[in-house]
């Protein structure tokens, strides 16, 4: 209240109700190098009973600037800003089906590999994984598409000690896979200190192959299986104790 010459005013002060919110937001940096940055600016309208807003079609690994302004019927009202960054996703590959090996030995199978495009962050590595499939120690089967992989890093001789039935047997850069290449499994060499141990003639295999992409802590993986290699019980295989390129195949 104010009083003036004896008379008493009272000051109104007009108070705008909101209309509607409006939301824009846009990339300004990303993992990805295959998403361009800065991307472009997009905006929604919210109604102003709604509450919050779900964001869709955002890129994986990737920094957004958010901004939020009120509509009253004076006009838009101050902008607050925030920043938010999306996780990155695992990588994927592109096998529309299990591929036919390329060739097979006694103690070797040669599959085609190819390279996995990463989601939010480049593919740090792929390994082969190697999973005994006998009557003993039967493994669940991990198809196309499954999520639930191979994040335990078993060498060969880890996978003997621990009785785990699968190990890496390779460890690739993804330097090295730059497009499809053949790798055969069981070829005795070593790959960033993996032994790809030949293979045992009397007992079934499952190969997959697994990419994965980490960045700043956050690691996500994928694996398809790409082969299955079934025993032929002829011949006895003799693993290597130490070093490989020793005989392995001791005659009957």
């Amino acid at each position: 209240m104010e009083t003036v010459g004896g008379k008493t005013n009272q000051k109104r002060k007009m108070k705008f109700e909101v209309i509607e919110l409006e939301i824009s937001y846009q990339s300004t940096e990303s993992s990805d190098p295959g998403i361009n940055v800065p991307g472009p600016r997009r905006t929604v309208s919210k109604l102003r009973n709604e509450t919050y807003h779900m964001f869709s079609g955002l890129h994986p690994g990737t920094t957004y600037l958010v901004s939020v302004r009120a509509r009253t019927a004076k006009g838009f009202g101050q902008t607050a800003l925030t920043e938010i960054t999306t996780n990155i996703s695992a990588p994927v590959f592109d096998y529309e089906d299990i591929p036919s090996p390329l060739s097979e030995s006694e103690s070797t199978i040669t599959v085609l590999l190819r390279p996995a495009l990463g989601r939010g962050a480049p593919v740090s590595a792929y390994q082969v994984v190697v999973v005994e499939e006998d009557g003993s120690r039967r493994v669940r089967r991990r198809e196309l598409g499954t999520v639930d992989c191979f994040p335990t890093a078993n060498s060969h001789s880890e996978a003997q000690v621990k009785g785990a039935p699968h190990y890496y047997t390779a460890e690739l850069a993804p330097s090295s896979l730059p497009e499809a290449t053949p790798f055969t499994v069981g070829d005795n060499h070593t790959y960033n200190g993996y032994w790809n141990s030949p293979l045992d003639p009397t007992k079934n295999y499952l190969i997959y192959f697994q990419a994965s992409s980490n960045f700043k802590g956050e690691t996500r993986i994928n694996c398809i299986r790409i082969a299955r290699k079934a025993g032929n019980k002829v011949g006895v295989l003799e693993f290597p104790t130490n070093r490989p390129n020793q005989n392995l195949m001791k005659n009957l």
